[in-house]
């Protein structure tokens, strides 16, 4: 049995906001050309998802608008960076973001009343409030030090336009990785009658405001369209308009996403807004995206999925076996969900994959004709397009319609055919098949026939009886069964199925009071399972719920059962005291 692994973004970012991981080289930007800098921020749907620096981006030990931070960044991955430029009370342009030095450095006082050697006194501190060993850097050192590295994007405090636009002519005119963020349609003229080096970053968030600039005479080429905090379903019209004119569309997360309090909340909340498609998302914390999934187009080669190849029987007995040196395994219940990707579909356990290992509880429900499809309500109401009971209908029948997330958005996925899946997952992954009122003698007899050749198939039992109805007739697949107290544990025990056959379902947690039961199935190599789907699931907001999973996980289960097995990738699955 073979298992893959690719690294997670969270640990990844766990590790770098660490400061344990050695810097390698930088994913330099080198713009060299102005024509580079339009290319670089030419809008195309096979481009890879941007990610921006807010503030220089920062991170443990790396304070905000500092050439080491932005360097630090560029050793984990691509970025370019939003810089603040404020004037020094001898017309020294630096970077710092506030107009008083208070909360990024150890001095008091407004910036504009410092000379910049008076400056040079003071240390800059992290988000945290450590005091690192950086001082404020100049304009100028920053811009030197990026050139071939990234492009800035100066988002103008304090500076005169006149001062910036004398810089571009002048010192600055051979530099060819500077954007410009511009609040008004006036102050983006004011640049672009006099500089021809630089390109503008410009609010258009809504239709009046993209009239209005389509009438200013401005290229298209020379802007990005910053979009605000999110990529509006509502306004998709609005996008497709700027995208036609090759202009890519940012958002910014700091007021948002940026905000979650875990590092586990900002990473499923990133993810949820790179589900939304931006072309670049600013963040404060650029690294925290290092891995995560931002191809996009015909780039969009999937990252490889983390899969178990079960090509035995033993190979599953094994992957089921108990082991206190096994990581806790997570199951997606109804074959995983997350926006987008709706329950019992080939497509969102492929998705979970691509994120983390899981195995899948599924529902096979038989169709009028006979087929087996995955549908876990006896009506297609709640997770389809249809309506009516999924017994009343042909297969070709139910393929009219289309499969619904959780949050009731339609998908382009259809109904699945139980086989389907199987082939799908015959070298990826385990299926446990929570029956649905399919006849036992039919699964039976697929397992002898058709299911013959597959070594990836658990039972979901709801009796005693139905497991030795199987048990009798099937060598090629093992059950979960609900062994949750003393008196279910010794009818097993009692009914001759060995104990390599089965995986116990213990209900919603591991319940101190049945240690005892959990002790003895463990002496038999049997792992214990709990589901949080009616429990930790159900957890409003997001922060508490993975606040609910840590505490199972805690109680050391062996599998986790869950609506939403991705959820559990930037928790550590280690067993406690491992």
């Amino acid at each position: 049995m073979k298992t893959n692994f690719i690294p997670l973004a969270l640990a990844a970012a766990a590790l770098f906001s660490s400061g344990l991981a050695a810097a390698p080289a930088l994913h330099a930007i080198d713009i060299k050309s102005q024509a580079q800098l339009r290319e670089y921020f030419r809008h195309s749907p096979d481009k890879d998802i941007i990610i921006a620096g807010h503030r220089g981006g920062m991170m443990k030990g790396h304070p905000e608008n500092c050439i080491a931070s932005c360097e630090k960044t560029l050793s984990l991955m691509p970025a370019y960076f939003e810089v603040d430029a404020r004037m020094t009370k001898d017309k020294v342009i630096v970077l710092m973001h506030d107009a008083t030095i208070d909360r990024t450095t150890t001095g008091k006082g407004r910036v504009s009343d410092y000379t910049y050697a008076e400056l040079q006194q003071f240390f800059l501190k992290d988000r945290d409030g450590n005091v690192t060993k950086y001082k404020i850097p100049t304009l100028d050192e920053m811009l030197a030090w990026g050139e071939g590295k990234t492009v800035f994007n100066i988002d103008n405090k304090d500076v005169p336009w006149e001062v910036m636009s004398e810089n571009l002519k002048g010192k600055w005119k051979n530099y060819n990785h500077i954007m410009l963020y511009v609040l008004t349609l006036r102050e983006c003229q004011y640049y672009y009658q006099r500089n021809d080096n630089a390109g503008f970053f410009y609010e258009i968030s809504d239709d009046a405001m993209y009239d209005e600039f389509a009438a200013s005479g401005i290229p298209w080429n020379r802007i990005v369209a910053y979009v605000r905090n999110t990529m509006d379903p509502k306004k998709q019209a609005l996008y497709e308009r700027i995208r036609a004119r090759g202009v890519m569309c940012q958002i910014a997360v700091a007021p948002t996403a940026d905000k979650a309090g875990t590092l586990e909340g900002k990473i499923t909340a990133y993810m949820k807004e790179i589900g939304r498609a931006p072309d670049i998302i600013e963040t404060d914390y650029p690294s925290h995206f290092t891995g995560l999934p931002l191809k996009r187009g015909k780039n969009a080669v999937l990252p490889p999925l983390h899969t178990v190849h079960i090509k035995s029987m033993a190979d599953l007995q094994e992957y089921f076996r108990y082991s206190p040196d096994k990581d806790i395994i997570i199951s997606g219940h109804r074959g995983g969900v997350m926006k987008g990707y709706p329950e019992n579909c080939i497509a969102s356990c492929e998705k979970t994959l691509s994120i983390m290992p899981s195995f899948f509880e599924i529902d096979p429900r038989m169709t009028k004709d006979g087929v087996l499809v995955l549908m876990h309500d006896e009506k297609l109401d709640r997770t389809t397009t249809g309506k009516g009971k999924v017994s009343d209908y042909t297969y070709a029948e139910l393929q009219q319609f289309y499969l619904k997330d959780r949050q009731k958005n339609v998908t382009p996925y259809k109904i699945p055919m139980l086989d389907e899946v199987l082939e799908w997952g015959a070298d990826k992954t385990v299926f446990n098949f929570d029956n649905k009122k399919v006849p036992w003698q039919v699964y039976s007899d697929n397992l002898k026939g058709k299911w013959a050749k597959y070594h990836n198939i658990i039972l979901s039992v709801r009796s005693l009886e139905e497991c030795l109805f199987y048990y009798q007739r099937n060598d090629n697949v093992m059950f979960c069964c609900e062994i949750g107290d003393m008196k279910q544990y010794e009818a097993y025990r009692d009914s001759g199925i060995p104990w390599n056959r089965i995986m116990a379902y213990v209900r919603y947690t591991m319940d101190p009071e049945q240690q005892a039961v959990h002790d003895l199935l463990r002496s038999h190599g049997v792992m214990c399972m709990i589901a949080v789907g009616p429990t930790a699931d159900k957890i409003k907001p997001d922060e508490a719920r993975f606040e609910a999973y840590k505490k199972e996980l805690s109680r050391n289960p062996d599998i986790v059962e869950t609506d939403y097995p991705a959820d559990f990738a930037p928790l550590s699955r280690k067993r406690v005291g491992k």
